[in-house]
């Protein structure tokens, strides 16, 4: 059924007439707005167009601004008789209208939406106070400020410089996700405005409320200067203002330092080098104001209280609450990132784990509930049950995705990408794998769990694999979702750790991803293996060096802020010099379990450089843009494209800025091909305790570039942990598949048409002959190769 409303708009701008209009005869919807504000022009507007949109850019009504009525509004600015405000309050005029729209429904009091002003006669050109007849001039625009319907109902919205400047910022990054743009607002509004300039308290569920004459002016006088209507009066007749006036509309695209910010939103916060720096840190006391730091004192803009212990973001040898520190650049190049690059709400990152502490405070805005599930409850909300391992999945969401710019604790890798939590781990169920990675709308999985040990063989089924397989060719409308695995945390003092022994990990489908810590040499525990393509910051353990810094469940004491030994004992606290009073955050969390998510993080930010990325082009701009880390250590080689690549690190430690830079712009990498499966089933006797062992070789026949190799083996030898496997392709490259020589196996296995994997060819040629050599490293058991084959997929 569709219901027709009439909307009887009223803008109570306090300089303009009200205008009259006759009662409509079908019922009226009254809805007041407020549009205040210290306008560019700085005084009455009327005569002005007004667009109501969607956060899609749908016009669900317009309606236009009365004329200026000098009997009814006066002349100049009287605390009583006279209808002008002072300055002080900003208030440019008083609008009604009356327009009569269709809709299915009545949107709901938190429906977002977009207002715009444009055109109309500004009638105080000098801001004055004084309206003087003949020195009116035309206004262009536009300005702009978000609502909530409620507020745009309530009257509780204001359009200025400052609603306009978060508005700007939103439609530059085409957000349309109510909650990201929530977030710029609320942000705005707590740092600069209350209701009550007396009591000091901030409305901050008054969205749009960006009157200045609501300053708070209690918490410090460096915002004494948002009072001054000589810096609100330059503004206007600075470029900004002159556009709005000349209807310049390409200021909103322009940016003319190509440092990511438009020179609108330049003009608006200040941030250009010709305005005031009163602590001569390079940053212009407006920006630092909206960036919610005192502009006398040094303050970073940043914001982020905890941020400074992030090494993952920027490594400057800080310890983060462990006795000794890294080595100062061993991150993964966040702050090279251009500014424009820091995630959005287009992209959906799912965190496949425990699930997500949905109440949050550096979380909830970023968590979309509509996109959630939690298994065990059968509900959208994915916190964590008193069973899971609580803690876990909400770091890795942190790591993510984490609010930044917030003035709270962390910032994520993108933080202003939209999360999903998944809790699969509730139930561990197959079915419920398998679906969690055909979610529709999701761009990225994050998944830091995988096998209890590579002691054994974990092949994770067909079930699983083909969801994997459906997800990554069919995802993302046909470009294919992104799975980024953790490759483990298997090593030991005896064990090597070895991710190919996972079917997953072999997946040409998942990017599997190892640990560096904060000296940028392997992580202690982290898996290796042929198949790791990158790697990402897993630190270590927070005692003797750091782990990483990111959201814990709140609450002192509850999840993992603090550490304690296996006696129940505390070893460490996540204070972090008592930054982290309540508990929220931990410096505790490591394991490829942190790397993982950091990848996810950059390939979000990658989505958002270029949202044509194919889950192809992601993993092979991953590859080709990562940084060679640990250059000492002797596992790395060249292979035949000239590429690093090291079973430790892949390719090296991703780099967010490099990845980014090459993801703008990518002419994808076209359509797949994939070789026939080529294979030999001549038995062969494998030696006995033989360094020299076996080798047979495959003529591979179609001309492509590699991208990814996948080989069966199968063995009648039931000790595999004797056996040293290493596939060389035809331009010399060698990957071992299998280490061998180990006693770590837990029972007797067999190899069974196993699939291993192998990213280190990476762009050489296909064609030519590929050689397999298998090795038994100990004496005592025996057996023969009885099949291998191989498989190439590349472009």
């Amino acid at each position: 059924m569709l219901f027709i409303y009439t909307l009887s708009v009223l803008f109570l701008l306090a300089a303009c007439g009200s205008g009259s209009h006759s009662e409509p005869e079908t019922p009226v919807e009254t809805v007041t707005v407020v549009i205040g504000g210290s306008t560019a022009v700085t005084g009455a507007l009327c005569d002005a167009d007004i667009e109501v949109m969607s956060l899609a850019g749908t016009v669900l009504f317009r309606t236009k601004s009365t004329g200026y009525d000098p009997l009814q509004d006066g002349t100049e600015y009287n605390a009583t008789a006279v209808k002008l405000r002072p300055f002080a309050e900003r208030v440019a005029g008083r609008f009604s209208a009356t327009h009569i729209f269709i809709l299915s429904a009545l949107p709901s009091e938190s429906t977002m939406m977009l207002l715009k002003v444009t055109g109309g006669r500004e009638i105080d050109p000098d801001g004055d106070g004084f309206v003087i007849e003949g020195t009116e001039r035309s206004f262009a625009g536009p300005l702009y400020a978000y609502a909530a319907f409620g507020a745009l109902r309530e009257g509780n919205v204001s359009v200025n410089l400052f609603s306009s400047a978060a508005a700007a910022v939103a439609a530059e990054r085409h957000l349309f996700v109510p909650s990201t743009i929530t977030m710029i607002l609320e942000r705005t509004a707590e740092k600069l405005f209350v209701t009550d300039p007396a009591g000091g308290t901030v409305d901050a569920s008054t969205l749009t409320r960006f009157n200045p004459s609501f300053v708070e002016n209690n918490r410090s006088a460096h915002f004494d200067f948002l009072n001054d209507p000589d810096i609100y009066r330059a503004l206007a007749d600075g470029d900004y203002g002159e556009g709005l006036y000349a209807g310049d509309t390409g200021l909103w695209k322009q940016d003319s330092d190509h440092e990511g910010l438009m020179d609108a939103f330049e003009q608006l916060v200040g941030t250009d080098a010709g305005l005031p720096d009163s602590d001569g840190d390079g940053v212009n006391d407006y920006a630092e104001v909206w960036g919610g730091t005192d502009p006398a004192d040094g303050g970073s803009v940043e914001g982020d209280l905890l941020f400074p212990y992030q090494w993952h973001l920027q490594n400057t040898g800080q310890t983060s609450g462990a006795l000794h520190g890294g080595t100062a650049g061993e991150d993964i190049g966040i702050e090279a990132v251009p500014t424009a690059y820091a995630g959005s709400g287009d992209v959906v990152v799912a965190v496949v784990d425990t699930g997500v502490e949905s109440g949050h405070p550096d979380l909830k805005n970023s968590l979309d509930l509509t996109m959630s599930y939690h298994y065990g409850t059968r509900s959208n909300d994915p916190v964590p049950l008193t069973s899971d391992i609580g803690y876990h999945g909400t770091s890795c969401a942190g790591i993510i995705g984490a609010q930044g710019f917030n003035t709270l604790g962390v910032r994520g890798v993108a933080p202003m990408t939209r999360l999903a939590g998944l809790n699969v781990l509730a139930t561990g169920r197959v079915s419920h794998f398998a679906d969690a990675f055909l979610r529709s709308g999701i761009a990225i999985f994050s998944n830091s769990w995988g096998p209890i040990t590579s002691a054994a063989l974990t092949d994770w089924g067909a079930v699983m694999e083909d969801a994997l397989e459906e997800g990554a060719v069919n995802g993302r409308d046909g470009k294919g979702a992104i799975y980024v695995f953790a490759a483990g945390n298997d090593r030991t003092v005896d064990h090597e750790g070895y991710a190919n022994t996972s079917s997953l990990h072999n997946s040409k489908y998942a990017i599997t991803v190892s640990a560096v810590n904060a000296s940028g040499t392997l992580s202690s525990y982290s898996s290796t293996g042929a198949n790791v393509l990158v790697a990402g910051t897993g630190g270590e353990y927070g005692l003797a060096a750091p782990a990483i810094v990111t959201t814990d469940l709140t609450g002192l004491g509850i999840g993992h802020d603090i550490k304690y030994d296996g006696d129940g004992n505390v070893l460490g606290d996540s204070s972090l010099e008592g930054n982290n009073p309540d508990g929220n955050y931990t410096r505790f969390m490591n394991g490829t379990s942190s790397a993982c998510p950091s990848v996810a993080g950059v390939c979000a930010l990658m989505l958002q450089a270029n949202p044509a990325l194919t889950r192809r082009d992601v993993r092979y701009i991953l590859a080709k843009s990562a940084r060679r880390n640990d250059t000492a250590d002797t596992g790395w080689s060249i292979n035949g494209a000239g590429l690093h690549i090291n079973d430790k690190y892949g390719f090296g430690i991703v780099d967010a800025a490099a990845a980014v830079a090459m993801a703008e712009g990518f002419a994808s990498l076209g359509a797949e091909q994939t070789s026939i499966r080529y294979g030999d089933s001549n038995g062969i006797e494998i030696p006995d305790a033989n360094t020299t062992g076996i080798e047979r070789t495959l003529e591979v026949s179609e001309a492509m570039t590699v991208e990814h190799v996948d080989l069966w083996i199968t063995t009648d030898h039931y000790r595999i942990d004797d056996l040293r496997i290493i596939l060389i392709s035809p331009s010399g490259t060698e990957s071992v598949l299998a280490v061998g020589g180990e006693n770590y196996i837990l029972a007797a296995e067999r190899y069974d048409d196993w699939r291993f994997s192998t990213v280190r060819c990476m762009d050489e040629p296909a064609q030519g002959t590929w050689r397999l050599k298998v090795m038994d490293l100990r004496s005592g058991y025996i057996g023969s190769l009885v099949s291998w084959g191989i498989q190439i997929s590349g472009h």
